[in-house]
C-alpha cells in the first residue's frame, strides 16, 4: 500500500482517523480553506487572493534597496531595478554597453536600445520594456530572481560592489 504524507491540523487529522476507523464523525467534513470556484461570480483577482490563507498571499510592501549610499524604496520590484539602472546610467553614461552585454544570455538581452532588441522575434513581450535611461531599456517581464542577476551583473561590469555599492534584496529571488 502505498504511503501518502500530508499535513493538516489537528481537528482536520482527528476527523480523518475517524473516518478511516470507520466511525460516522458528528459533523460533515468543512475545509478550512474555501477558494473561489471557477464558476464563480468573482473573477477578480484580488478576492481569490483575499480568499487564501495569509501565508499564500502576495506580499505588496515596499522594497528598500540601497545605492551609493542613499537609502530608497519602492513598491514594486520593476520601479527598484528601472531607478537602479538610471542610476547606473546616470553616474556611468559610457559603460551601458559593457553592462548591456554582461547582463545578456543566449537567448535574450535584458538591457538594449531597443524595446525590440530585447527579445528578438517577440513582439508582444516587447511592450513590457521600460526606459531606464535616455535610449536604454530593461526586460521587465523576467522574474525577480532574474531582476537581482540583473542588477548584480550590471553592479560587476562597472567595478562596482553588489552588497556594497548597491544592495538590493528582491522578494522570491
Amino acid at each position: 500500500m502505498a504511503k501518502i504524507i500530508m499535513r493538516m491540523d489537528p481537528q482536520t487529522a482527528a476527523r480523518v482517523m475517524t473516518f478511516l476507523a470507520g466511525a460516522t464523525p458528528a459533523e460533515p467534513f468543512k475545509p478550512s480553506i474555501r477558494l473561489p470556484s471557477a464558476a464563480s461570480t468573482q473573477t477578480d483577482a484580488r478576492a481569490a487572493t483575499l480568499a487564501l490563507p495569509p501565508r499564500y498571499a502576495r506580499s505588496t510592501g515596499p522594497i528598500p534597496y540601497e545605492i551609493f549610499g542613499h537609502r530608497r524604496s519602492e513598491t514594486t520590484a520593476n520601479a527598484v531595478v528601472v531607478d537602479i539602472l538610471g542610476e547606473l546610467a546616470r553616474h556611468f553614461p559610457a559603460g551601458m554597453n559593457d553592462v548591456a552585454t554582461a547582463v545578456a544570455s543566449r537567448s535574450r538581452a535584458y538591457i538594449a536600445r531597443s524595446r525590440e532588441a530585447l527579445i528578438p522575434g517577440r513582439p508582444d513581450l516587447a511592450e513590457r520594456a521600460i526606459e531606464f535611461a535616455a535610449g536604454w531599456f530593461v526586460d521587465t517581464n523576467v522574474a525577480n530572481r532574474d531582476k537581482q542577476a540583473i542588477v548584480d551583473k550590471a553592479c560587476g561590469a562597472l567595478g562596482l560592489v553588489f552588497g556594497h555599492d548597491v544592495k538590493v534584496q528582491f522578494p522570491n529571488a
